[in-house]
């Protein structure tokens, strides 16, 4: 399941009373239920800022959930969600992205929106929000000089739209590593992975990484077929991606060989970053021999001679 993010942006004050407060986090609360019953151990994303949002005119959540006759169930139950994080804002500070909403130019940046787009993660949204409410968002986002790219991002707002969204990705439904390494090839056709791959991502935490990791290899699988390979520019295909540096080559480059699924043993030059984890993923180009992105590292950045660890 890709990362669940509460959209802190349909919280704009449209609650008429408490009663429909009430009822209205209720759903928030039961919708994080739904999707989470198949990955209980996938983090909720928030905003460092959500309690600070308008809830009703007049009163933000912080006030509301302390208010005199708030059920304290109600109040654990959220407030748990929204202070033990993750907060997306750590990971998009970390990021030179833009995020516009197609439908109005809205620029939506360092939002749950862009984070959903970065993630390819999810929204769970608050009822009445308007445009905030719609499903799906349509977006376009870049990172550093990359281009521009249309995602819709998924909104969910009631029990009903999250038990539809939980049934049509439950075919698709990747719990672990080992059950990504089996379905690779059903993901990521596009993608070759070195048998050491699979050991490398025993290193890795899942549920911190995963969703990360699997958003980096669709960019990348996504983007063999775009452009003819002698017109490829790995520095555009939605994640930051660079070359590793000759100096580096010449005292690590040893440590970017992998042995791969023909028996050739490659030096895996390209990787991508993914900014705020410290992992990275090294890639090989396709090239005739193989017409298909060579996987030959997922995991911790490997030395080089500015962090040599």
């Amino acid at each position: 399941m890709s990362a669940p993010i509460i959209n802190e942006l349909s919280f704009l004050g449209q609650v008429q009373d408490r009663s429909q407060c009430v009822s209205f986090i209720l759903e928030l609360l039961n919708i994080i239920k739904i999707v989470r019953n198949k990955a209980a151990d996938t983090p909720v994303y928030a905003s460092r800022n959500l309690l600070e949002r308008y809830i009703s005119q007049g009163f933000i959540i912080k006030e509301f959930l302390y208010g005199r006759n708030t059920d304290q169930k109600l109040i654990v139950g959220f407030i748990i969600i929204v202070t033990k994080g993750p907060y997306f804002e750590d990971l998009l500070d970390k990021i030179d992205h833009k995020c516009v909403i197609n439908l109005n130019d809205n620029d939506v940046s360092g939002s749950c929106i862009a984070a959903a787009a970065h993630m390819s993660g999810f929204l769970v949204s608050l009822k009445n929000s308007g445009l905030y409410g719609s499903n799906p968002i349509e977006v376009k986002y870049k990172e550093g000089i990359g281009d521009y790219q249309i995602k819709d991002i998924p909104n969910i707002i009631d029990a009903q739209g999250a038990e539809q969204f939980v049934a049509k990705n439950a075919k698709r439904e990747i719990t672990s590593w080992d059950t990504f390494w089996s379905e690779r090839e059903s993901l990521f056709p596009k993608l070759v992975f070195c048998d050491c791959v699979k050991d490398q991502l025993t290193k890795v935490n899942y549920f911190t990484y995963s969703t990360l990791v699997f958003r980096h290899l669709k960019c990348i699988n996504d983007y063999l077929g775009t452009v003819p390979i002698k017109d490829h520019d790995y520095t555009k295909m939605g994640v930051e991606a660079s070359i590793e540096s000759k100096i580096t080559l010449y005292h690590y480059g040893h440590k970017r060989e992998f042995d791969c699924p023909d028996r050739i043993r490659r030096r895996f030059t390209w990787h991508s970053k993914l900014y705020g984890q410290n992992i990275r993923i090294h890639f090989f180009p396709p090239e005739s021999l193989t017409d298909k992105f060579l996987i030959g590292y997922i995991g911790k950045h490997l030395p080089t001679m500015s962090d040599t660890h």
